[in-house]
């Protein structure tokens, strides 16, 4: 789930509605976290202790190029003073690095999708969380799953595009 990049002045603004409204509420870019958190999808995070986020929790975080990004907790590094944490998208290849607490902006508790809403600690929310922490098959699958649907879909977009185009053309 990547986001759009944040200058100083948005994550303020940011920062202070999270801890005004004890929340905040970002629509969702990209398929690192898919089928977890689709494009579109609305998802809620909430202010967190770092010290208290355990593996699996998905982590709002302010990258070191400046972008909004939310992905899963695989480990926390050191301890409470001095720790550190390491975060992976369910789709992706490699971890984000070890991330600073202090870019942490707060632990995603809600997805909206449609009308739909996804609790992230109930459910198959749960049950997605635990497959993907302990089974390394996995994201491996989903991954290669998404990369061969994203390419069918391109195709498939393509050829009816090009279909338009030559139905107008003998008309």
């Amino acid at each position: 789930m990547l986001l759009l990049p944040m200058d100083e002045a948005m994550t303020t603004v940011l920062l202070q509605n999270l801890h005004r409204r004890g929340y905040v509420e970002i629509a969702s870019e990209g398929y690192s976290m898919y089928p977890f958190i689709r494009p579109g999808d609305v998802c809620k995070f909430i202010p967190c202790d770092v010290t208290k986020l355990v593996a699996g929790d998905v982590v709002l975080y302010v990258s070191q190029s400046g972008r909004l990004v939310g992905h899963r907790l695989l480990h926390v590094i050191g301890i409470p003073l001095n720790m550190g944490i390491v975060l992976q998208g369910d789709t992706n290849v490699h971890s984000d690095g070890l991330i600073s607490t202090d870019a942490v902006l707060g632990r995603l508790t809600e997805i909206r999708r449609g009308r739909r809403v996804i609790v992230t600690h109930l459910g198959i929310a749960r049950v997605w969380t635990l497959l993907i922490l302990k089974v390394p098959l996995m994201s491996k699958s989903v991954r290669k799953w998404l990369h061969i649907t994203l390419i069918w879909q391109h195709r498939w977009n393509r050829l009816r595009l090009s279909s338009r185009f030559s139905s107008r053309e003998h008309s």
